[in-house]
């Protein structure tokens, strides 16, 4: 999910994903409006929910954004459950925030 903005909000609500990169990914979501992802299972990806406030060169910075993960099921994860990656490679001074609600089950 990307680019949300303004005072829009988001649910995005019993999504399974099995065998990515990211089961999902959260970049640049400055609302003022929470950005919430609830239910569904997230299975064998590399990471379960990614949220970042630098994705690519080609995206480049994000604005300070905020998450809420509640009640995902994130399950053998390769390299992380859920990463926030609040990189020094954003030049804007924004930040990534994620709220996790319920715990997650990684190996």
């Amino acid at each position: 999910m990307s680019s949300i903005q303004s005072n829009v909000g988001a649910t995005i609500n019993n999504n399974n994903v099995t065998g990515n990169t990211y089961g999902i990914g959260l970049w640049n979501c400055p609302t003022t409006n929470p950005i919430t992802i609830t239910g569904g299972v997230l299975t064998g990806n590399e990471v379960g929910v990614y949220a970042t406030n630098y994705y690519s060169v080609s995206n480049g910075d994000a604005s300070s954004s905020n998450y809420i993960i509640d009640g995902v099921s994130i399950q053998t994860s390769a390299q992380a459950g859920i990463e926030v990656n609040d990189t020094s490679a954003n030049t804007n001074a924004s930040t990534c925030f994620c709220c996790h609600k319920r715990k997650h089950n990684n190996k």
